[in-house]
């Protein structure tokens, strides 16, 4: 029999998406799976949404209260029975044979890989977010772990692991499951830790459909770069040892967020700290000041 995966969606007050995401789980043409959806203390009508599928491989789980995406992804964790995980964001949703491709595709590959992760069509809400995004984040895929490692050490590239991930379950088992001191990147954080048991490998086909809506509260993505660098600092003082300016690359992210925020003289601060040395940078920081002069409502993240 075909390898079991475990499917794990965290979720708080979507009731609204969260349906397309699990039509999307039910349709796939690899079938032996078990879905884990793990309510994070929703207060709308999360519940009766799930309890309208009658499908015996849904898992429901609910937190007495909220305890953050990272916490809601361990008690899935300690769920599930597969031999391979899967996340996948409430608001997302797979095309119908992401997982029969996917695990064949990791499992033809080298045994020191552990697991893979997949390209994606990202939905975007308005077409300044689409350009914007088109230049602060590198498109390059890269060629090796190292590369790899680097580019989301940077904060300059990501793998969208929560809905692109297939993972060995004995490597979620020895890394101890998320960080739950990280609000945001903690998919990140979560990666690089797992990537010290092997390599992941990546499948250039769009199986995974993003959907990328508000802007990120700034004072969130500050706290988390910050605590994302002392969960990781012996990793970021190996690389940097290297040669890699680690560092520099995520003051210029935090220079951003603090013109977003229109804290000028903590951005001049991380202006001397950072160093500029590519057009990203240059769209980082453009980005930043734009969001600090337009008035936006930032995404508060009661929702996961």
């Amino acid at each position: 029999m075909s390898e079991k995966v475990s499917i794990i969606i965290p979720t708080y007050n979507r009731a609204k998406r969260l349906g397309n995401a699990i039509i999307s789980v039910l349709s796939q043409t690899h079938t032996n799976y078990e879905l884990i959806i793990i309510d994070d203390g929703s207060t709308d009508n999360t519940e009766e949404l799930v309890g309208s599928f009658s499908d015996r491989k849904i898992v429901y789980e609910k937190h007495s209260k909220n305890k953050g995406v990272a916490e809601a992804r361990n008690t899935g964790l300690d769920i599930a029975s597969g031999e391979y995980i899967c996340f996948l964001d409430s608001d997302d949703e797979w095309k119908s044979n992401k997982l029969e491709v996917q695990l064949k595709y990791t499992k033809s590959c080298n045994e020191d890989c552990i697991g893979s992760y997949t390209d994606v069509n990202i939905v975007r809400e308005s077409a300044l977010k689409e350009i914007a995004s088109s230049l602060l984040l590198d498109p390059k895929q890269p060629d090796n772990q190292n590369a790899l490692i680097v580019q989301q050490l940077k904060l300059n590239g990501f793998i969208h692991a929560g809905s692109t991930l297939l993972l060995k379950k004995s490597v979620c088992d020895k890394v101890g499951g998320f960080n739950t001191d990280l609000n945001r990147l903690e998919e990140v954080e979560f990666v690089i830790r797992c990537l010290d048991y092997g390599k992941l490998r990546f499948l250039d086909r769009k199986l995974v459909t993003l959907h990328d809506t508000g802007a990120a509260d700034p004072e969130v993505e500050i706290n988390s770069v910050y605590k994302f660098q002392i969960a990781l600092s012996d990793i970021i003082n190996q690389y940097e040892k290297q040669g890699y300016n680690i560092r520099s690359s995520q003051n210029v992210f935090l220079l951003s967020q603090y013109l977003a925020l229109r804290d000028y003289n903590s951005a001049v601060k991380h202006l001397q700290n950072g160093k500029i040395t590519n057009t990203t940078h240059i769209a980082t920081i453009l980005y930043g000041a734009y969001l600090g002069v337009s008035d936006l409502d930032f995404k508060v993240f009661d929702e996961i």
